[in-house]
């Protein structure tokens, strides 16, 4: 029988091996989050965290896999869970911030989302409190305050300062932030200006080319969008909303229907888009594209698909009834 010396022992000798094995989990779990497969990384963390529970960085990366699959009130709980240890850590107030901030757009319940509004802003702020210079913190701080109402802490004003010393450090991402800034108060050709500023710099330049796309949508400038969603879909990183943008473009300018009925149907076929609209709000307008086509029969039918996902789409209803 090995003396409690011998095992002490040991288990000095085994440390270094089992953080050399930890840190390969560590890099491992950050590559996958990188290649967006937060699947993969949760099959890769749960056993580990079951035979090692206090590790609070893989419980760190496990909250950040279940915010990419979408199960905002999953990461929640357990992001609660190393919260404490984690308090003067700024990346972990970002990601609980993240993690709020699914559950808040996921909820229609009014009263619910000023409490979950609140745990957003408290969260992103104490993150940048924390680490001055995390500007990816300060980004999502500087979007909340562009998009929360003024009873929830919204500021234009706050949202300016973030973006200024965003773009005192990172003339890339204060480009993007600031036409993000200009698009919330609808000056689209300021957001433009910016957008291209940025286009230059961006890595993935489909989605650049999507948001210009966008702005020309909204000031009823068909043409321009049709051209910048078409430049967004031919690029290898195709950014997925420019499928549905290209056919809603399609739906309101009554022009390049036929190709608009295609794009709405590889949107539908890729599973919609997290950062879009979803399934049944693509069948719906994939039925108005076969209504100015003059298909009614696959138009009802696209209208029934809608409501097949989603029973009360309201305009699916509508839509239904109209041509029936």
């Amino acid at each position: 029988m090995k003396s409690p010396r011998s095992i002490f022992a040991c288990m000095v000798l085994l440390f270094p091996f089992f953080l050399i094995a930890q840190a390969d989990l560590y890099q491992k779990t950050e590559i996958l989050l990188e290649k967006n497969k937060p699947k993969e990384a949760i099959r890769l963390l749960v056993p580990h965290l079951e035979k090692h529970q206090e590790d609070h960085e893989a419980r760190l990366l496990y909250g950040r896999s279940l915010i990419k699959t979408g199960e905002h009130e999953s990461a929640i709980v357990e992001l609660k869970t190393i919260k404490k240890a984690m308090a003067e850590r700024s990346d972990y107030h970002f990601w609980y911030g993240q993690a709020y901030l699914g559950k808040l757009n996921a909820s229609k319940n009014f009263f619910e989302k000023g409490i979950i509004a609140s745990k957003v802003k408290e969260a992103f702020e104490r993150s940048v409190d924390l680490d001055p210079e995390n500007l990816t913190a300060r980004n999502s701080l500087a979007q909340y305050y562009l998009s929360a109402p003024g009873i929830a802490g919204g500021s234009v004003k706050k949202a300016k300062e973030q973006i200024d010393f965003i773009k005192s450090r990172d003339p890339r991402m204060g480009y993007y932030a600031m036409a993000s800034y200009y698009f919330q108060k609808k000056e689209y050709a300021l957001a433009r200006e910016e957008y291209l500023n940025y286009l230059d710099k961006a890595s993935q330049k489909s989605e650049v080319l999507y948001q210009i796309g966008f702005t020309y949508q909204l000031e009823k400038n068909y043409p321009s969008a049709f051209e910048y969603f078409s430049k967004s879909l031919a690029k290898n990183d195709v950014f997925i909303p420019s499928y549905y943008q290209y056919a809603r473009t399609a739906v309101f300018s009554e022009k390049n229907v036929a190709k608009g009925i295609e794009m709405m149907k590889v949107y539908i076929d890729k599973g919609g888009a997290k950062n879009g609209p979803d399934v049944p709000s693509a069948y719906w307008r994939l039925g108005l594209l076969y209504e100015l086509d003059g298909k009614n029969e696959e138009a009802k039918h696209a209208y029934k698909k809608a409501l097949e996902i989603d029973p009360e789409h309201e305009e699916a209803l509508k839509a239904l009834a109209k041509v029936n």
